[in-house]
């Protein structure tokens, strides 16, 4: 968060990979990640959810975050996860490659706002 106070057309890809295992964080509670997930997005941050052995679907909408994907808890599994993944991070990357930096600001993170809601691709 502190990189997006500081920096107005700063432009991220977070993703929460997990195997459905709690961790017991004490420093930070579900919903206070859910509000700094937020508020993020409203700066054109991009969230994702992947997680196995657990609903992730309900998990992320839980946590603000629109893109989920399940993924098996195998050898193969994680392969095919890891792979899917790296795909459409790289064209994610494309995306902001491809960016118009003389477009205002303001219209840059809503662009990344819409495409940020389709992450995973088919």
């Amino acid at each position: 968060e502190a990189v997006a106070s500081t920096h107005e057309d700063a432009a991220a890809v977070v993703t929460i990979i997990t195997d459905g295992y709690e961790n017991s964080s004490t420093e930070y509670s579900g919903p206070q990640v859910a509000k700094m997930i937020a508020a993020l997005k409203e700066r054109g941050w991009t969230f994702n959810f992947i997680g196995a052995n657990i609903d992730v679907e309900k998990v992320s909408r839980t946590l603000n975050i629109d893109n989920a994907m399940a993924w098996t808890s195998s050898e193969p599994g994680t392969r095919e996860m890891y792979s899917k993944f790296r795909k459409d991070y790289s064209d994610c990357m494309v995306d902001f490659a491809n960016e118009d930096s003389t477009m205002p600001v303001e219209d840059r993170i809503e662009m990344r706002k819409k495409r940020s809601k389709n992450f995973f691709t088919e």
